[in-house]
Formats: structure tokens, C-alpha cells, sequence
């Protein structure tokens, strides 16, 4: 839908991409379209599972550390929809790489579970959460500072990042982006 204006004779008229910058108006083709479609990126049967799955496992978690911790997923999956990291090593929702992904590997094995699947990434997350002593609540430095009840939740999703996750590109903005779509989502 194109952004138009009426002339003083009362003719409608759509305005070009220089009259919409010189009013400050966003540039992009059918912006509420745009918004809708980018939208149907958070609403997905996995992150609609994660949120309830990661809330039985955890039912002390609030809904923004669980939303920081899906936000984060979402970012290293492109909207759980990759597998295999792109030009990288790194597999499934959290792109498991080097001995950490290779221990996703064997506990998918044992487990009879399909790594590509949604049980394997969600037990192992759970499992490693619950036991890893670097990366999971373990860690007293990460438990404490992640069940610290005044961090929001973008202090909640560098937290996870930081210590969960530890990729080498951050992008931060992205992810805590998706985190505050999870946690207003209030719907699911």
C-alpha cells in the first residue's frame, strides 16, 4: 500500500520515495504488510512449545528469562528454521559447535532422539542447563546473575548470551530484539 496525499483540489495522489523522506516517513513498500509478515517469524509451533516446555523444566523461570533464553535460540536458528550454522560447524537451535556439539550429538544418539528434531535440542538444553558446570546454572556466576529478579529482559538475554551461548558474533541487538517479541507475545 503506497502512502498518499490529497491535493488541495482533492485529488489523491501517492507520494514517491523522495516526498515520503522529506516527511519523515518510512521508506518500505507496505510497511503494515512488512510488520505483519515479520510478526509470523515469532509465532511458531517450536517457540510456542519452547515457551511451555522450558516453563515445565524450569517453573521457577519468569516469562522474560524464558523469553531471553528463546530470543536467543531464535537468533542462532534464524527463527528455527537452520539447522546447520551457516559457514560454521555449529548444529541445531543453540548451533552447538566443537565438544559442545559433538556432546549434542552422542546425547541425541543415546537417547534415541533426532538431533534434527525438537526433543533432542530442547533435553539437551534442559540437560546442560541443569548439569554443565561452564555454561549452565551451575555456574553460580551465571545462576545468580540470570535469576537476578530486576534484570530486564535485555540484561537477561546478554546474560544467557554471555554465558550460555558465548558466540563469537554477538549481534546483541538482534537477539535482544527477538527476547522482547517473545516476552510481549503474551498470547501463547
Amino acid at each position: 500500500m503506497a502512502t498518499q496525499d490529497k491535493l488541495p483540489d482533492g485529488t489523491i495522489v501517492d507520494l514517491t520515495d523522495e516526498q515520503k523522506a522529506e516527511r519523515g516517513l518510512d521508506l518500505r513498500q507496505d510497511n503494515v504488510s512488512n510488520t505483519v509478515e515479520a510478526l509470523k517469524e515469532y509465532d511458531t509451533e517450536i517457540s510456542k512449545k519452547l515457551m511451555t516446555d522450558l516453563k515445565a523444566a524450569f517453573p521457577d523461570l519468569s516469562r522474560k528469562q524464558i523469553s531471553a533464553i528463546i530470543g536467543n535460540l531464535h537468533h542462532e536458528s534464524r527463527g528455527f528454521t537452520q539447522y546447520q550454522q551457516t559457514k560454521g560447524e555449529g548444529v541445531s537451535y543453540a548451533q552447538w559447535s566443537g565438544s559442545r556439539k559433538t556432546e549434542f550429538l552422542n546425547f541425541s544418539k543415546e537417547n534415541n532422539l533426532d538431533p534434527k528434531g525438537y526433543d533432542a535440542p530442547l533435553k539437551f538444553l534442559v540437560y546442560e542447563l541443569n548439569n554443565n558446570r561452564k555454561h549452565g546454572f551451575l555456574n553460580k556466576n551465571f545462576s545468580e546473575a540470570f535469576n537476578n529478579p530486576d534484570a530486564s529482559v535485555e540484561e537477561l538475554t546478554k546474560i544467557f548470551e554471555n554465558n550460555y551461548l558465548a558466540a563469537g558474533k554477538k549481534l546483541m541487538s538482534d537477539r535482544i530484539a527477538d527476547a522482547l517479541m517473545y516476552n510481549s507475545n503474551e498470547g501463547e
